[in-house]
C-alpha cells in the first residue's frame, strides 16, 4: 500500500509574492496566478484579481505598481 503525497505548494517569486501582498493589502478578490512560463515568452505569471469598484481596482494596481 502506498501513502499518497502531500500536494505541495510551489514557491513563488520575490516579485509576483510582493504584488499579491500588494493586491490582498487592497482587498483585491477572486486572485488567480496563471502560470505561463511554459506557454509564451513574454511573461511568466499572470496576476489577475477583481475589485468592488473603479476607485478600488485603480488602488489595486498602483499598489502591485509601486510593489
Amino acid at each position: 500500500m502506498t501513502t499518497p503525497k502531500k500536494p505541495t505548494t510551489p514557491r513563488l517569486p520575490k516579485g509576483l509574492k510582493a504584488a499579491l501582498l500588494a493586491a490582498h493589502d487592497r482587498q483585491a478578490q477572486e486572485v488567480v496566478i496563471l502560470d505561463l512560463r511554459k506557454v509564451g515568452g513574454f511573461t511568466d505569471y499572470f496576476l489577475v484579481c477583481t475589485g468592488q469598484n473603479a476607485k478600488q481596482i485603480g488602488a489595486i494596481a498602483d499598489a502591485i505598481d509601486v510593489a
